[in-house]
């Protein structure tokens, strides 16, 4: 006491102040120290964390080995390892958001990855045949039975007054007809107009047909219908404006033959294709020798340029025989025709 009245003021004020200031330095580095001491905390919990992610990848490395001995996971020598991290003030305070590692799937990384298409050669797979039917006795005695003397094919046709209707619809229902068994006798469905529908079949097969068809009440057999009359035409948009007799008879005609063409070419089967090309010709004589001549070369292309004309003693004479009332499948033959 004696020595603060013996000091000036202006003494004291100075020392309070070197107190004040003291004070404030010494508040400042205790803050600083829980700053340290808070990041040192933090740090210890991210060398925990990357010690634990680490582990983690050495196992999914085992793992992934085990798995795809060829495939190489990368591997945990490129991380820091707590031992290598170096603790300091300088980390950022907000390095706690790195502390929990986020959640491994380990389906997801331990799956080996697909094998390259251009470097890996896979083995084909060699495509099933199908196994062949074998041979019955009707087709074997039909092989060698003597010709008919009905041989040939026609179309039958009947009114669809609902119109066109699937082909495979029409398929079903030969099979409530009773026509499932020979089914493979129709050779073709087409419609030659909106409400009329022509069944090919062989000469021997249309008794059968008409009877099966017979049981539709409202059945109707167009025993008179010209698939080549010009008055169709004029129920086609096209031809409201021709006036031409001559030149609807002779379009009529050449689009009965284009449809004619496509029949035999739907087929699928070639002894049958060639015979009834062949009924078309030279009995019915609804297309010419030279539309018959295009089809026998795409029937028979290595047949074609051995000889000069495809219409051969051989091919005449053998042709009846091997293609009498031929039974095809109903796959080859019944194909979707709406022309």
């Amino acid at each position: 006491m004696l020595l603060h009245r013996c000091l000036p003021g202006f003494k004291i004020q100075d020392i309070y102040l070197r107190l004040s200031k003291s004070e404030n330095a010494i508040a400042t580095h205790t803050a600083q120290l829980d700053q340290i001491q808070d990041l040192l905390r933090r740090n210890h919990e991210l060398q925990s964390a990357l010690d634990i992610a680490n582990r983690r990848i050495a196992e999914l490395e085992v793992q992934s080995q085990k798995a795809n001995p060829t495939h190489s996971a990368p591997t945990s020598s490129n991380l820091p390892s707590s031992s290598q991290r170096a603790d300091g003030p300088c980390s950022s305070k907000w390095a706690d958001l790195a502390a929990t590692p986020p959640p491994a799937n380990p389906a997801k990384t331990s799956r080996p990855q697909a094998p390259n298409a251009k470097t890996t050669s896979q083995p084909k797979t060699i495509p099933k045949t199908k196994p062949k039917r074998p041979l019955t006795l009707e087709q074997l005695d039909r092989f060698y039975s003597a010709p008919s003397a009905t041989h040939g094919y026609q179309f039958l046709y009947f009114a669809s007054g609902g119109g066109r209707e699937r082909i495979s619809k029409i398929c079903a229902g030969f099979n409530v007809l009773g026509l499932h068994l020979q089914q493979g006798r129709i050779l073709d469905i087409h419609y030659p107009e909106n409400n009329t529908i022509g069944f090919l079949v062989h000469n021997d097969y249309t008794d059968t047909v008409i009877a099966a068809m017979s049981k539709l009440p409202s059945s109707t057999l167009i025993a008179d219908f010209d698939p080549c009359a010009s008055s169709l035409l004029l129920k086609d948009p096209k031809y409201h404006q021709t006036t031409g007799f001559s030149f609807l008879t002779s379009e009529a005609a050449r689009i009965f033959q284009e449809r004619l063409i496509r029949i035999v070419q739907r087929l699928h089967v070639l002894h049958v294709e060639l015979a009834v090309a062949r009924n078309f010709c030279f009995t019915h004589q609804w297309i010419t020798t030279h539309q018959y001549r295009e089809l026998y070369q795409c029937v028979y292309p290595e047949k074609a340029h051995k000889s000069d004309s495809p219409l051969a003693k051989d091919d005449v004479n053998t042709g009846d025989t091997d293609s009498q009332n031929p039974t095809i499948s109903p796959a080859a033959s019944l194909t979707s025709s709406t022309v």
